[in-house]
Order: structure tokens, then sequence, then C-alpha cells
């Protein structure tokens, strides 16, 4: 959970602002166990409340854990999508995977740039997204945790 976040909940709206990390391999990497999702499968949009984080430094690739809110629980199954141009309402989804049973992602092959990762369950839970950028020279080289909560 960040230090200081900051939560807005007027229209089903949460915005928690954080240093979050970052890194980045493929699917198919021997680290990662996540794997495709189904063909045409898009965001779970279950839960009643956007919750967004903003992250303001660049890392060299995009890897990481969804994990639950609540306790930390690493949250198998759990569709991760990235999309370009974030500040679009729909950018274009370049990248998605579904995570492993340990809640891990992983891609490779991101040219430096600004990303939108989404990060979704089934119904019940609420939407998260993280906005991001992956710079290969100047990045830093750590691990994003995203997590999810359950909507109210």
């Amino acid at each position: 959970m960040p230090k200081n976040p900051i939560v807005l909940t007027g229209a089903a709206l949460v915005l928690i602002l954080s240093p979050l990390t970052i890194q980045h391999a493929q699917s198919d990497s021997s680290s990662c166990s996540c794997h495709p999702p189904k063909d045409g499968e898009t965001t779970h949009w279950g839960g009643n409340e956007k919750v967004s984080f903003i992250e303001k430094h660049s890392y060299r690739t995009l890897q990481g854990t969804v994990l639950a809110f609540a306790d930390g629980t690493p949250l198998a199954d759990a569709l991760v999508e990235v999309f370009t141009d974030p500040k679009k309402s729909e950018g274009q989804r370049v990248a998605a995977c579904r995570t492993g049973p340990d809640g891990k992602f992983c891609f490779s092959g991101l040219a430096s740039g600004k990303y939108e990762l989404r990060c979704s369950v089934n119904t019940g839970w609420n939407v998260t997204h993280v906005y991001l950028s992956v710079n290969h020279i100047i990045g830093k080289n750590k691990e994003l945790q995203v997590r999810m909560s359950v909507g109210t």
C-alpha cells in the first residue's frame, strides 16, 4: 500500500498516487508463469470503482505481481493488459496475459514510451489502471506490484 495515498471517491472513482516499480520480460519467459488470454477476451468491468495509479518514474522493463489489496495474496488468473496512448480514452492494446498461480505477469518487446497497464479479475473486482512509462536506457530496474480491491 502506498505510504501517502490520495483517495478520491466521487463519481465511482478511487485515485491512489504512489511510487510503483516496474520491469518487463516476455510471457514465455521461464521466470514468469503468465499465459495468453482467451481469444477476444477484454477487460472484465466487474467492480463499481476505477482504481488508478500514476507512476512518476520510468522503468526499463515491465513485469510484476497482481495482489489482493486487503491481504497481499497473489491473484491467479487476473487479466493484465498493456495499452498505448494512455491519455486517450481508448488506447490500442499491445499485449495481454493471464497471471499464473503466483500472480506474476511479464511483457517483453515493449518499445520505450508511455503505457496504461490495466488489471481485471472476473466479476466483483474493481479494474486497476497503472499509468507508466518504459525507458530501456534510463529507467529503473524494479518490479511492479499491482494491488486490486473488491468492489463495494
